[in-house]
C-alpha cells in the first residue's frame, strides 16, 4: 500500500498514473487531482455532467467519460479540462464508463452495450460492434489499436487481434464468485504484451480479486491482495499501480511487488 487518502470532492472513480499523479472524477463533473501521491488534493475548475470513466496516456493526456456522452481531456495533470466529441449512447443508457487511451490519437470508449474508437484524439468517434453474447461489459483494455480485451459480467474474456472485427473467448475461473456491477468499471485489465496480463475485479460479495497470466490467459494465478476498504479498481497501463476507490471519498493506491 503506497497511499491511503481521502478526497474532499465527490468520487465516482479514481486512478493513479504512477506513484505521484492521480485524478478522481465524480458527481456533477467534480474532479480532483494530486501530484504528490495523494498527500494533497486540489479541485479542478471543471463543470460537466457526472463522470464515470477515466484513463491516462501520460500526465499530459488524461481522458474522462460520463453522462450524456460527454467526454473531457486534460493536458495539465487534471487541473483543467476541455471537451472532446460526444460518443452516442444506446437507448436506455445514460453514460460511457470504459476508456482505454493508447496514446494521444488512439482511444477506445464504451458502455455496457456499446463500443467506439477514435484515431484523432477524441475529436471524432466511430462506433464498433461488440462481440456476440457480450451483453454486459464490465472491463476493457486495448494493448494496440488492433489488440484488445473486453470482460463480460459472466466472466468471459473476449480478445480481438483485428480491431474488433473478430473475437476469441476464454472463461475466467471466478473461484465461485460473481463479478459485481457498479456505475464505474468493476473490472480493471492491463496487458503489457499478449502473454503478460493482470485482471482485477470486484465481486458481488464485496471482495477484490487479482489474477495474473504469463501465457496469454491459458492459465491464471491469484495475486494475494491485502485487506481492502475500497472496491472500484483502476490499473495503470503498465500494470504496476492499482487504485481502489469508493463513494466514501476514500482512495487507496497499491504497487505490484517485484518478483
Amino acid at each position: 500500500l503506497l497511499s491511503d487518502t481521502t478526497v474532499n470532492s465527490e468520487v465516482n472513480y479514481a486512478g493513479f498514473l504512477n506513484e505521484s499523479i492521480g485524478v478522481t472524477v465524480g458527481y456533477a463533473g467534480a474532479i480532483s487531482y494530486t501530484s504528490d501521491g495523494g498527500k494533497t488534493w486540489s479541485q479542478s475548475s471543471n463543470k460537466s455532467a457526472c463522470r464515470f470513466g477515466l484513463d491516462y496516456y501520460d500526465e499530459s493526456f488524461i481522458v474522462s467519460s460520463g453522462n450524456s456522452g460527454v467526454n473531457l481531456v486534460s493536458t495539465d495533470k487534471g487541473k483543467s479540462w476541455s471537451n472532446l466529441a460526444e460518443f452516442p449512447l444506446k437507448s436506455g443508457e445514460a453514460f460511457n464508463k470504459f476508456l482505454s487511451v493508447l496514446d494521444t490519437k488512439n482511444i477506445y470508449i464504451g458502455s455496457q452495450k456499446s463500443l467506439g474508437f477514435s484515431n484523432d484524439g477524441g475529436l471524432s468517434w466511430n462506433e464498433l460492434l461488440l462481440p456476440e453474447n457480450c451483453t454486459k461489459v464490465e472491463g476493457m483494455f486495448f494493448l494496440t489499436p488492433e489488440i484488445g480485451y473486453l470482460m463480460n459480467a459472466d466472466g468471459t474474456l473476449y480478445k480481438t487481434n483485428d480491431s474488433c472485427k473478430s473475437w476469441t473467448t476464454q472463461t475466467i475461473d471466478l473461484a465461485g464468485e460473481k463479478i459485481g456491477h457498479a456505475n464505474v468499471p468493476s473490472v480493471a485489465i492491463s496487458f503489457q504484451d499478449e502473454n503478460h496480463g493482470i485482471l482485477v475485479f470486484t465481486t458481488k460479495s464485496i471482495k477484490v480479486i487479482c489474477l495474473k497470466t504469463e501465457d496469454g490467459g491459458s492459465t491464471w494465478e491469484s495475486i494475494v491482495m491485502p485487506k481492502v476498504s475500497c472496491f472500484n479498481p483502476y490499473l495503470s497501463r503498465d500494470g504496476k499501480y492499482l487504485t481502489l476507490s469508493s463513494s466514501s471519498k476514500k482512495i487507496c493506491l497499491y504497487q505490484l511487488e517485484d518478483e
